[in-house]
């Protein structure tokens, strides 16, 4: 989290120059650097992993969807268990 925008921004740029999905929100006065993974639990912990390297900490979880699966057939899909 930022309070200044130049400093969210430069973050949001260095995450996607190493390959992640991220953008900018804004909550009250500050600028919160969201990153965005699709996937499974091992994509979801090697992006984990990512961070820690670059010195950026443990992320914290805003939100978690289940993941739907394709049944065959005519491209219908279920929720995971």
């Amino acid at each position: 989290a930022f309070r200044g925008p130049a400093d969210a921004e430069r973050l949001r740029a260095r995450l996607e120059e190493a390959g992640l999905r991220a953008r900018v929100r804004q909550s009250g006065k500050v600028r919160l650097v969201l990153v965005s993974v699709r996937g499974s639990v091992r994509d979801a912990d090697r992006v984990r992993g990512e961070l820690a390297a670059m010195g950026l900490g443990r992320p914290i979880l805003l939100e978690k969807k289940p993941v739907a699966e394709k049944t065959g057939g005519k491209g219908r899909r279920r929720s995971a268990p």
